[in-house]
């Protein structure tokens, strides 16, 4: 099949999405891809493959005048995509998020195309609204998580639930304490204690994704329990707060998929999610899959979405984080300690459980059922 996918993001910073280019690559499809940046690791990867990689370059000289800047950089991407729609030859579009899809906008409703829509969008009316066509026109709809499947079949009377596609990396070396080949992060796991049980949490910093009460736990256990932090940073107060007052090791951005050489040397993986939206309710991170790729027993709060996946594979913990003591919290990470081979296996047998690829060749062949 020849796909052109569209992202309007550079491909390394949506993990996800950089997976399933791979798989479309690995299963023989032609892809071309209209997408912001890549990194030269990944594109000689792609372009050996057989890959087609086009930049849409759509900076404007405003950038620095946050609103003329940002119309400018969505008509320019809605320009250019659109200008070589028209010229390249293809079977599908598959358009890799929201907002990419509401950029090309009405043009894409001239081609057949698939939508991978990866967030739910509950608290963003625009996107809610504005993807309602698309979504009932796609010849497919992938999203990540099962709830999200059937809230979207209801929001926009679909005529068949979106196929569930979860966030599992197509890449994964599985392999523990690989090489790190970022100085930087080196130089910060050089500072930890060498026999500290590192936490990993890797994501946003946010109220949404509440830190403070395990960061508190992790430090009253003592030197022998360190807190590592991958995040972006973000001009937001409960950042500030989180950056001022509590104690972990923060390490800089990685891009997948090289940000794994970090996950390959912690103990525990941290997910956090907090009770406040639908979104976040039925989340579905692909960091869970990162971890478990390692064996790595996961610790998070109770939000749906965890509950359903390191809740029911027993490959870790999910504790209420409203209602809860550090004394508590502090009990069940001694827990995952205590119990660590079982929660591991367990944590390995979530990941060796999914098979992706099967899902992606299924909802293709389902489109030449239809044809």
């Amino acid at each position: 099949m020849r796909i052109v996918y569209i992202l309007k993001d550079n491909l390394n910073k949506r993990p996800p999405i950089l997976s399933v280019c791979q798989h479309l690559l690995d299963s023989g499809h032609e892809l071309t891809l209209l997408i912001r940046g890549i990194s030269e690791e990944t594109r000689r990867e792609f372009e050996e493959k057989g890959a087609k990689i086009i930049l849409i370059k759509d900076s404007s000289p405003f950038q620095s005048i946050p609103q003329v800047g940002k119309i400018i950089s969505l008509y320019l991407f809605h320009r250019k995509v659109t200008a070589l729609l028209k010229k390249l030859e293809f079977d599908y579009v598959w358009v890799g998020s929201a907002d990419a899809t509401l950029t090309v906008g009405k043009a894409l409703l001239q081609y057949k195309f698939i939508l991978q829509i990866q967030e739910l969008y509950d608290q963003q009316p625009r996107y809610r609204k504005g993807l309602a066509e698309y979504m009932r026109k796609a010849a497919l709809v992938f999203v990540p998580e099962q709830t999200r499947a059937e809230i979207f079949r209801a929001w926009y009377s679909l005529k068949k639930t979106p196929t569930v596609l979860p966030n599992k990396p197509n890449y994964h070396p599985r392999n523990r304490n690989l090489p790190i080949t970022v100085p930087e992060v080196q130089a910060v796991f050089d500072k930890i204690p060498k026999d500290a049980k590192i936490v990993l949490y890797q994501g946003g910093v946010s109220h949404e994704r509440d830190l403070k009460p395990i960061a508190r736990a992790i430090e009253e256990l003592g030197e022998k329990w360190a807190l590592v932090v991958q995040c972006p940073t973000v001009d937001n107060e409960y950042f500030k707060d989180f950056i001022a007052n509590y104690k972990f090791y923060r390490v800089p951005y990685v891009p997948a998929p090289k940000h794994l050489e970090i996950t390959s040397h912690v103990h525990l993986g941290l997910v956090a999610y907090t009770h406040i939206s639908l979104n976040n309710e039925f989340c579905a991170p692909n960091k869970i899959w990162e971890y478990s790729g390692f064996g790595l027993p996961m610790i998070g709060n109770d939000v749906s979405g965890l509950t359903r996946t390191i809740g029911n594979c027993k490959a870790g913990v999910c504790m209420n984080l409203d209602n809860i003591t550090i004394e508590k919290i502090k009990d069940f990470l001694l827990e995952l300690e205590e119990n660590y081979e079982t929660y591991s296996k367990n944590a390995t047998a979530m990941y060796d459980a999914l098979d992706v690829p099967k899902i992606i060749k299924g909802a293709l062949e389902s489109l030449g059922e239809k044809a």
